[in-house]
Order: structure tokens, then C-alpha cells, then sequence
């Protein structure tokens, strides 16, 4: 491990040097895979979709034979920006400077008065065509690569797929999402979803039902933080924890899947919390905790069967139990887990200012074919807009400008990170100073998908 970062240690210029940012822009964003959208988002021929990070602008476009391809963004004569937001292409991609245009394949359609570059190099057909980059698709999530040489996106993701598949997060779909531009480096806002650590002053409400001691541990540039592969008698005795084993524990279920269904609108919707309240109701007071769990699951199942919603075949209690809570797949998307469906972050970093960033937010659910919700988007351009919109969320919003305010602090020259319960914070650094600091003809990256959990 480089030797400014440590399991227990994290140099603080990580967050707030505009150096760092710069090496961030040159060597890491340019060189990995990145969540760009949900393929739902693309469902027809001609839907279109701008993701923009740091300074490149990415266009993907849904083509005629199902496929996506994405492109840069710009126009090919002066540099424009071609499209914002997302929509339906129509029959071309237009440029509104000077009015070329390209086809949906990103071949050239037109270019105004083109016989004036006669004998002109590098202006064939080919020469125009937008420059197209590299896209795939995993668990309903399209990812785009900047880089000719990176890996497939497969042999990326590692291990990730193994934990994961068996939730079939590629049928769930979106209930709502939410951008909201936060004063806080990228770095600091997804680590504060990473871990649990926080959860006992952050979250006090939770530890009711739940413990916020979760270990975590790096899977090469990815990480997971849960239960998996720790006894859960070996959990610290905390008193919340020995108070909540004196109190019903159907009681706890229902107050846990209703709390988070009310407070943070995610990973709990009403299939849980109908199974909550039939387990109050049905199981006998008295029951041992495993069987009451055992009845929840079973219940959860029913609760979505009735709906019209498949159960998928692989997610049983074991499974359930191996993936953990959470997963960070470098460099900037989280992955929280629900049997209902998943809470997912993206961060993207300003370009200039590493006390800003772009703070992505999805929540999804498992829904029958055609009872989908039309989900909620919202933009929101100052994040004080956003407090009092998600009750959960409210706690992390007042720790994130106070935590990087903080950070420019002379008295503060690194974050000590806890070796077993935030590696996955310790090793997004390590990676990235693996990035940034490998020779011009090394592939910083590589050694590290290597790796193994």
C-alpha cells in the first residue's frame, strides 16, 4: 500500500488538494469503467442519454437492433455540445451551431456546403463519424469506458457479479432519483455510504433494531461491508444492541421495515412491510428469533408472489446473507442492498473544485410487469433544497459540509480510517493512489483487478 495510505490512515490532501483533483481528472476518470445510466432509461430505438463527467460529455443512444452505443458528445467541425439531458434522437444527431448532423450509428449525415473542403486530409466519412466509445451492461446498469485497452467490463467488475447476480437487480426498476449538487468533495459523499461506522451518531434512531458494527474488506479495487463471513456473536455488546434483545423481535421488524420505508423512502416498500406486520400477527409471541426470521422471509416472498412479483430462484437466506450490505465498485457507485430492491450513490467530482461535487441517487423496487411506478426525478441545484425531502438522508446532509469544511483545517493532516469496519474508504485511496502514481507506461489498474477478496 502507498505509504500515505494505510487501513487505519487516509492523507487528507486526497480531498481537498486541487493538485489531486488534477491527477484524478488525467489518470483515473479517463481509464475505468463508469456507470453512465439504466438501460430502461434507453427502451426504444432513438432514446438518448448525456452522462457527463469531469469535462468529457458522453452521448449513448439506443439503436434499431436493440444494441447501445455511446459517443463523445461533441460536434466534429467546431465542438459543440450535441444533446443534453435525455429524449428521443429523432432522425438525426443535430448540431445547433452550424447545422451538421450525423446519423443514429454516429456516421455522418451532413455537413453543410461539404464540397468547400474538397482535398482537404483527414475529412473522409470515416474521419467525421462521431468518436464512439466502448459500452456494456450489468444487473440493468449500462457502463461506458474512455479507454481502448481497458478489460472487458466482466473481468472489471471481479467478483462483484458472483455476490450479486442472484438479485436480479437488472428486474428491478426505479422509483425515484435525485441530483443533487453538494459542497463536498466526490470522495467524501460516497464514503459516507461505504460503511456503517457512522451509523451510532448519524442514524442513533436504527440501532433500536440493528447494529452499526459491519465489517468491511477490498475485493481489488472494489470493496463490501456487512455481515458476511463474521459471527454475529462476536459483535461488540453494545447497550442498544442488549436493550433491542430484551424487546420483541417481531416488534423490530415491523419498526425497522416501517422506519425505512417512512424516513428513507428505500430498500424497505410496502411488500416488507406487510410482511412485517404479518409476522406480529401471525407468529406467537415467544418464538425463537431464527424461526421469526426464517417467517419473515417466507412472508416477504408471498407478500411479492401475490403481487404479481417473481422471487428470484438464487436469493435465498444464505445468498442474502454472503453479498453483505453494501458494495462500492470503483471508482464511484455504490450498492446497497434490500430484499425489496437497492438504494444506489454516484459521485462525480467538479473539475476545479475538489469541495464540490454531483450526488446521484436511485431507490428501486420489485414491481409486476406493467405496475411499474412513473418514477420522480429531481434536480436539485443547492443541496439546502434537499434537506427535509428524505428524513434518512437528512442526518448524512448535516455531517458532509462540516466533515469537508473541516478537512481544510490545519489541525487535522489525515483521516484515520478503521481497519476493519471502513476498508472500503482505505482502499478507494489505495487504488487510486495506484492510478495516479504508476510510470506513464504502466496500467496502474491492473495489478489491482487482479486481485482477490
Amino acid at each position: 500500500m502507498n505509504a500515505k495510505v494505510r487501513p487505519d490512515r487516509v492523507p487528507v490532501e486526497d480531498y481537498v488538494s486541487k493538485d489531486f483533483l488534477a491527477l484524478e481528472n488525467e489518470r483515473v476518470w479517463p481509464k475505468v469503467w463508469l456507470m453512465a445510466c439504466r438501460e430502461e432509461e434507453l427502451a426504444q430505438p432513438g432514446s438518448y442519454l448525456v452522462f457527463d463527467v469531469v469535462r468529457d460529455t458522453i452521448l449513448l443512444v439506443r439503436q434499431a437492433d436493440g444494441s447501445i452505443k455511446a459517443f463523445y458528445n461533441v460536434c466534429q467541425h467546431r465542438g459543440r455540445r450535441l444533446k443534453d439531458g435525455c429524449g428521443q434522437i429523432g432522425k438525426s444527431i443535430y448540431c445547433r451551431f452550424h447545422g451538421w448532423s450525423w446519423n443514429v450509428d454516429g456516421s455522418i449525415q451532413r455537413v453543410v456546403n461539404r464540397a468547400e473542403w474538397d482535398g482537404c486530409p483527414d475529412f473522409t466519412d470515416d474521419d467525421l463519424h462521431l468518436p464512439e466509445l466502448r459500452v456494456d451492461s450489468w444487473a440493468g446498469w449500462v457502463f461506458v469506458t474512455m479507454n481502448p485497452d481497458a478489460p472487458p467490463l466482466r473481468e472489471y467488475l471481479g467478483q462483484v457479479p458472483d455476490y450479486l447476480d442472484c438479485f436480479e437487480l437488472e428486474k428491478t426498476r426505479l422509483i425515484w432519483s435525485v441530483t443533487v449538487n453538494t459542497p463536498a468533495n466526490w470522495k467524501l459523499v460516497l464514503g459516507a455510504f461505504n460503511e456503517a461506522y457512522h451509523v451510532e451518531a448519524t442514524h442513533p434512531q436504527t440501532l433500536r433494531y440493528s447494529s452499526s458494527h459491519l465489517p468491511s474488506r477490498a475485493f481489488g479495487p472494489h470493496s463490501q461491508f456487512g455481515p458476511q463471513g463474521y459471527d454475529a456473536t462476536e459483535l461488540p455488546n453494545r447497550p442498544a444492541a442488549m436493550a433491542a434483545l430484551q424487546r420483541d423481535p417481531r416488534e423490530l421488524i415491523r419498526e425497522s421495515m416501517e422506519e425505512m420505508a417512512r424516513d428513507l423512502k428505500a430498500l424497505t416498500i410496502e411488500p416488507s412491510v406487510a410482511a412485517a406486520q404479518r409476522v406480529l400477527d401471525e407468529v406467537p409471541a415467544g418464538t425463537d428469533p431464527m424461526v421469526i426470521g426464517g417467517k419473515f422471509m417466507q412472508f416477504s416472498i408471498e407478500e411479492l408472489l401475490a403481487r404479481g412479483v417473481e422471487w428470484p430462484a438464487g436469493l435465498t437466506p444464505e445468498a442474502i446473507h454472503r453479498a453483505g450490505f453494501g458494495w462500492h465498485i470503483f471508482p464511484n457507485f455504490i450498492v446497497l442492498l434490500g430484499n425489496d430492491g437497492t438504494l444506489c450513490y454516484r459521485t462525480r467530482p467538479d473539475p476545479e473544485n475538489p469541495d464540490q461535487c454531483v450526488w446521484d441517487i436511485w431507490a428501486f423496487g420489485r414491481f409486476a410487469p406493467g405496475k411499474e411506478p412513473v418514477p420522480e426525478h429531481t434536480h436539485i441545484a443547492d443541496y439546502r433544497q434537499f434537506i427535509g425531502v428524505n428524513r434518512f438522508l437528512d442526518d448524512d446532509l448535516v455531517n458532509l459540509p462540516e466533515v469537508q469544511r473541516g478537512m481544510h483545517c490545519r489541525g487535522i493532516k489525515a483521516l484515520r480510517t478503521n481497519p476493519v469496519q471502513e476498508q472500503c474508504q482505505a482502499n478507494l485511496h489505495r487504488v487510486l493512489h495506484a492510478m495516479i502514481d504508476a510510470p506513464e507506461d504502466e496500467d496502474g489498474l491492473a495489478a489491482l483487478l487482479a486481485e482477490r477478496g
